[in-house]
């Protein structure tokens, strides 16, 4: 009797499989490539993926719908304890957003007591230095038209150069540096810089958020030893 070999073509996946295939490798390699090429962590460089994550937590919650309980006699009570959790969970999320309480698109407080820096920057004379890093977009906003001078850096041994150049031909000049609290660390950068032209960095103020924790701190670069005032 002959024997006769049967192959069966091979299905490929439905569309909808496909489809959920090709979102989730897209949100996972723009995640990999956000954090290698290490972007900015702002909320607005996930837009790009927001959509498709909505659409793939959508499709979970579709197919775990469909499959709850099975053929069993326990799948409407599990639906109905489904909807039971999910429903105020979801009108909880969607009145926190409304409300403003979601730390989604926002600074997340990192430039809270921002102004109150600006403020004490402003008072100071027309000739004051400041030098400016990591703040050149909210400078550029808030001291438009402020008649005090700024000045980028990149290093500490750029603001030393800078200030000591300041400091030996103009020295009543006052010269400024805020450091956010993200970058605090930096200040240990400033240090031997400026200790090494015979400089100082001074604090003249700390900033506080409404939660007490420390948003900036305002210094003052001045000859070693030097009494300083706001």
């Amino acid at each position: 009797m002959p024997v006769t070999a049967s192959f069966s073509p091979k299905v490929p996946p439905p569309l909808a499989v496909r489809v959920d295939v090709v979102l989730a490798v897209y949100t996972a390699g723009y995640l990999v490539l956000h954090f290698a090429a290490t972007f900015q962590p702002w909320d607005r460089y996930l837009l790009p993926i927001l959509p498709w994550v909505c659409v793939l937590a959508a499709r979970g919650f579709v197919l775990a719908w469909e499959r709850l309980g099975g053929q069993s006699g326990l799948q409407r009570p599990l639906r109905t304890v489904a909807v039971l959790l999910l429903a105020p969970a979801l009108l909880y999320a969607s009145w926190l957003g409304a409300a403003g309480r979601l730390p989604v698109g926002s600074d997340h407080g990192a430039y809270s007591g921002l102004d109150q820096a600006i403020g004490t920057l402003r008072k100071q004379p027309a000739d004051a230095v400041i030098y400016d890093r990591w703040l050149g977009w909210h400078y550029d906003f808030y001291l438009f038209d402020a008649p005090q001078e700024r000045r980028w850096w990149g290093s500490g041994w750029k603001v030393a150069g800078d200030a000591a150049d300041t400091a030996r031909t103009e020295p009543e000049r006052a010269q400024w540096v805020v450091l956010p609290d993200w970058e605090r660390s930096t200040v240990e950068d400033l240090h031997l810089p400026l200790a090494s032209r015979g400089l100082a960095l001074i604090e003249v103020r700390r900033i506080y958020r409404p939660d007490n924790t420390r948003s900036f701190t305002l210094y003052r670069i001045a000859p070693l030893r030097a009494e300083v005032t706001p």
